[in-house]
């Protein structure tokens, strides 16, 4: 794996290229695929940033941590880039693929299913009217007399039930 060093408002030192070789050269294990890490230091006013990018398959992973002093932004940046470079790899394990999906996110709202329905006004009669007619768990409307948009449905003891915006 290949570390590539560049900084902005401060001297690079070999002392800072030391500590975050050794840090961030332990992402090897957990990802032996890893070719290469560029590492940006930055220093802006009082603000130590360390700023990392790396390349995973055909996702790109960019990372930026910011302290009072250089090396606990190196140990910062080192963390988040582990836990990102773990996290793909679960997804890898997983069958996911990576294009679909944003690093940094979770798997929460993969079973999500989207659909968009059209509201029209109408008084809850006609809404009732729609329920019992098709064969659809609720009716999302907008009541004719308030103006709001309600969701009309039966509950699991076949009650009618209505829930309406404020």
């Amino acid at each position: 794996m290949r570390l590539i060093f560049s900084s902005k408002g401060v001297e690079l030192t070999e002392a800072m290229k030391q500590y975050a070789t050794k840090k961030f050269g332990k992402l090897e294990r957990i990802y032996p695929k890893l070719s290469e890490i560029k590492i940006n230091f930055r220093v802006e006013k009082y603000r130590h940033i360390v700023d990392a990018i790396v390349a995973l398959g055909q996702e790109t992973v960019k990372i930026s941590k910011e302290s009072k002093d250089i090396y606990g932004s190196i140990d910062m940046a080192y963390d988040l880039l582990e836990r990102k470079i773990k996290r793909f790899k679960e997804k890898l394990s997983n069958g996911k693929s990576s294009q679909g999906d944003r690093p940094g996110k979770s798997n929460k709202t993969d079973n999500l299913i989207y659909k968009s329905y059209t509201i029209k006004p109408m008084y809850i009669e006609d809404a009732l009217m729609q329920l019992d007619s098709e064969d659809k768990p609720f009716v999302v409307f907008e009541n004719a007399e308030t103006l709001k948009t309600s969701i009309l449905y039966k509950d699991k003891n076949d009650r009618i039930c209505i829930i309406e915006t404020k």
